[in-house]
């Protein structure tokens, strides 16, 4: 899964990760969330990481990309 999250507030990307990890946590899925601020992506690595899920900070150009592994997560 990839979700595009430039251009969002401070705070929506990491609500919108929160809603998706309640309703749905991805055990063998991959989810790649691009970013346009550095200070999004590792306030957003951070809480991923809390979960226990593996998790990457990628920078492409412009852009930032945390992938999160559902291997070991606890979504819960």
């Amino acid at each position: 899964m990839r979700l595009d999250m430039r251009g969002l507030g401070q705070d929506e990307p990491l609500k919108r990760i929160r809603d998706i990890l309640r309703n749905s946590c991805p055990e063998d899925e991959i989810i790649e969330v691009l970013i346009d601020s550095e200070q999004n992506a590792k306030r957003l690595r951070a809480f991923m990481s809390m979960s226990g899920c593996n998790v990457e900070l990628l920078r492409e150009g412009p852009q930032w990309i945390v992938k999160m592994t559902g291997k070991n997560c606890n979504c819960q």
